[in-house]
């Protein structure tokens, strides 16, 4: 069949709404649901504005007290989400409510708060004109060079570019002293990175996937996960009894991880991320004398995720042998 054929029946045959992923190269069938589309832009710009002020609220909940950041920013997932859905004309909308719940809550000040909104509205912006170009509102695709992409993107440029522009403003402002600038930069970035990772997935496969189903036989789903207990309960003992007990959810999650990639796709994959995310987190948080450092919490994080949702995405079959390429 040849390519044109090809993508003509995709365009035809596939409705419209939650489309099933079905191959690789149907990118044109992915789509919004139709409500996405119908709704009111006043409705839009109230539900993404409550939306984004609550994620900001939670993210500064979380904060370290003694850094003053947030160990995750939920916010700048919701607001990516908000605007690859939507478009730019929420970023206006999104800000005040930035400032308004971070005035609120923080305490270094009107200008600086409205400084720091402005590089969060900022990312978003400019990660969502980098992942998408000049075709806007249309889903993230997560095959290998969808997934380079957002890792270059969202998890090192932009979250990075932000993190050093934000700093650099406090510590010129003498709101941090200078032994404390890296340290800021780092935790800044991580945090902004691991809302993106949990966040944008998650609401991106659920809106075009719809809720996770399984793509195999129930049964063999079940045998496969049962003879995958018995090598997780050894790693998650070991660990243990080196008093790593996050390292052992990780290390003891991920073949849960992968077998969501495997019979659950891409809903399965990003529910399970965050799922896990939510767990490391929370010891980290309940445990602070048994705490994994950020960094590794969001490298751990950032890897078996990335690897999940290739996982996830090459499990389509391809429309075209490949005696016919």
């Amino acid at each position: 069949m040849e390519q044109g054929t090809f993508k003509s029946i995709m365009n035809t045959a596939i409705p419209k709404g939650r489309v099933p992923y079905t191959s690789l190269h149907a990118m044109d069938a992915l789509q919004w649901p139709e409500w996405t589309r119908r709704a009111s832009y006043t409705a839009i710009a109230v539900m993404a504005g409550l939306l984004y002020g609550l994620s900001v609220a939670v993210s500064l909940a979380l904060a370290n007290v003694s850094l003053s950041v947030s160990t995750i920013w939920l916010a700048s997932g919701v607001g990516l989400a908000a605007v690859l859905i939507w478009g730019y004309w929420l970023l206006p909308v999104l800000l005040p409510v930035h400032i308004m719940v971070a005035v609120a809550m923080g305490s270094v000040g009107l200008l600086n708060q409205a400084v720091m909104a402005l590089v969060a509205v900022t990312e978003m912006a400019v990660a969502a004109r980098l992942l998408q170009g000049a075709a806007m509102r249309r889903p993230l695709v997560f095959d290998l060079r969808g997934t380079a992409c957002f890792a270059l993107i969202c998890l090192l440029l932009v979250p990075l570019c932000g993190a050093l522009v934000a700093t650099g403003w406090l510590w010129l402002r003498g709101v941090i002293e200078a032994p404390d600038v890296p340290v800021i930069v780092h935790n800044w970035w991580l945090s902004v990175v691991l809302g993106i990772l949990v966040v944008v997935p998650l609401i991106n496969h659920w809106l075009v996937h719809g809720a996770p189903r399984f793509h195999s036989r129930r049964r063999d789903a079940f045998w496969v996960l049962l003879a995958l207990m018995v090598p997780s309960g050894l790693i998650v003992a070991y660990q243990l009894s080196a008093g790593s007990p996050v390292q052992a959810l990780f290390y003891g999650a991920l073949p849960a991880l992968l077998w969501a990639a495997v019979f659950l796709r891409e809903t399965g994959a990003a529910t399970a991320l965050a799922l896990l995310a939510a767990a490391a987190l929370g010891v980290n948080h309940g445990f602070p004398e048994l705490a994994m450092p950020i960094w590794g919490v969001g490298a751990h994080l950032a890897a078996f995720g990335l690897m999940a949702h290739v996982i996830a995405s090459s499990q389509h079959p391809s429309p075209i042998p490949l005696a016919d390429r």
